[in-house]
Parts: structure tokens; sequence; C-alpha cells
């Protein structure tokens, strides 16, 4: 309300002194929160704005038409008239006062609404900072946000607490493509390597070699052997993939062997069966048949691999 009575004032002595002989220049008052246009005197000598400023014009020969007109004299009223202003600078300078006014609540309204802005990020970043966040020297580069500074989290990201966005240094984000780059291949190279069939090992044929040693002639040993060959037999036919061409170059060499064992096992198999038809002592043809168990088992594993 204050704001409005001070324009109206403005605008009628700026009329009044226009009357008298002043002119409406295009600038306006330096002082703060002033935007009133400033008078210059006819000789160019005075600037001033009819707010602040209190020097009077001199009332010599400028004083105002209804005064004048009863000092002049008969002979020279036309002259007077002539010299009056036109009433259309009168609604020039109104108009030009108005647009002023306007100008100037635009722009109180426009800081106000930074004002209120810069208030709420302060509280904002404030709450921030307390949950370990980092004030950052860079602004928001959002246009609705008026030099907002940025905020940095635990997790190196920058964040403005008006608009919301996320946003990504340079060097984060190298770092970020730097590590995708290195986890993509580190997936290839693992898929490669999976992707390669894995060669046959010695285990086997150290197997087929180790059966050479297994002492026949003790059944209660016979039947332990030939159990661990039996379920390693059956293991090794479970894992086993189907043959490459890297496991063909053994095949050769592997099979006559096994085959020359496999046919020693039946053998002392059927030795192990005549002994048990002549055997009396029951605990005897315990052990016997217990072996010949295990021998049968074991004949019947390594079939199945040969």
């Amino acid at each position: 309300m204050q704001d409005t009575d001070m324009y109206e004032r403005a605008s009628e002595q700026i009329g009044s002194y226009m009357l008298q002989g002043w002119i409406l220049t295009d600038e306006t008052c330096q002082r703060s929160n002033c935007h009133t246009p400033l008078l210059r005197s006819r000789d160019g000598q005075k600037k001033i704005c009819v707010v602040h400023d209190t020097v009077s014009p001199p009332k010599s020969k400028n004083q105002p038409i209804s005064e004048r007109s009863f000092q002049e004299t008969p002979g020279t009223a036309d002259n007077t008239i002539a010299k009056a202003v036109d009433i259309e600078s009168d609604d020039e300078a109104e108009q030009f006062i108005q647009r002023v006014k306007n100008s100037g609540e635009e722009k109180n309204s426009f800081a106000a609404k930074r004002r209120e802005q810069s208030k709420r990020a302060s509280e904002l970043i404030g709450q921030k900072l307390l949950q370990q966040w980092a004030l950052v020297n860079d602004i928001c580069p959002n246009e609705t946000c008026y030099a907002v500074p940025l905020v940095r989290d635990p997790q190196q990201r920058l964040f403005c607490v008006i608009c919301q966005q996320t946003y990504m240094t340079e060097a984060a984000y190298n770092k970020k493509i730097q590590n995708q780059s290195n986890t993509h291949s580190t997936l290839t190279a693992a898929a490669k390597t999976d992707a390669q069939p894995n060669p046959i090992t010695t285990q086997a044929i150290s197997k087929d070699v180790d059966l050479r040693d297994i002492d026949l002639d003790d059944p209660e040993l016979l039947e332990s052997q030939l159990k661990m060959l039996a379920g390693d037999a059956s293991k090794q036919k479970d894992a086993d993939p189907a043959p490459t061409k890297m496991s063909q170059s053994y095949s050769g060499s592997s099979t006559a062997g096994r085959t020359e064992l496999l046919e020693q096992m039946k053998e002392k198999v059927d030795e192990l069966s005549l002994q048990a038809l002549k055997a009396r002592d029951p605990a005897e043809l315990v052990k016997l048949f217990e072996a010949i168990k295990a021998g049968s088992e074991a004949i019947k594993a390594y079939e199945k691999i040969c």
C-alpha cells in the first residue's frame, strides 16, 4: 500500500515539474527498490528524483501557469498560452510511470520468489549435511533453480534439493564406464573358458594300472579293493562327458588294458567260486561269498565303461 501511494505522489510531482519546464529522462533512480524516472532541468545541470530529492526549481521563470497568468501583461497573454505544455506530454509521462511501476512490481515478485527458494534450499541442504552429505562448488543447471548449490551423497552422486535431480561428475561417469567394460571383459573370458572341453585326465589310466597290483589271494582284501574300484567306476561313468577329439587319443591305449584286466577279474571270480565249493569253514565261506559278490559288481561296472 505504501508503494502505491509513493508511485501516485511521484506521478503527480513529475507532472508538476514537467509543467514547469523540467524534462523527463529515460534514467531511473539508483536507490534500492526505487524505479522512479529522473527529471532533468532545462540547462541540463541538475537531475532529480521526485521521491528522494527535495530540490525545488526556480520560480522566476518556471512558475505554474495558473500563477503566471495573473502576472503577465495583456500583450504577452498569447505567448504564455503558446508556451503551455501540451496535455499529451502529461499522458505520455503517466504511461511511462505506469510501465516503470509494473516493471518494478515484476522485479519485486521475481526477487521474492528467489528469496523463498533460497530459504527452502538452505533448510534442505542443512538436513542433508546432517546426514553426512557434502556441499560442492557446483550449482544446479536446471533453469527453474536459481543458483541452488548441489550436494554430494556418500555414493559420490550430485543431487539438487529443489528439483530432486541427480547428476554425475565427469570423473564418476568415466569410472562407471570403465567398471562396466571390465565386468563385460570378465564375463566374456569366463564364457570362453566354460565353452572349452576339459581334457581327459590320467586318473582313469592310473586306476587301470593300480588294478594290476590287486592282491587276489586274500579274499577280505580283495573284497575291499573291488568295492572301491566299483564305486570309482560308477562315478567316472556319471561324470565323464561324451567322447571328444582329445579323449579319443587315449581310447586306443586304454581299451586293451581294460579288457585284459576285466578277463583277469573274471578268472579270479571263477577261482573263488571253485574254492567256495570246496570250503567247509563257515567263516571262510562268508569271506569267499563277499569277495565273489564284490568281484561281480566290479566286473559289471567296468563292462559299462569299457
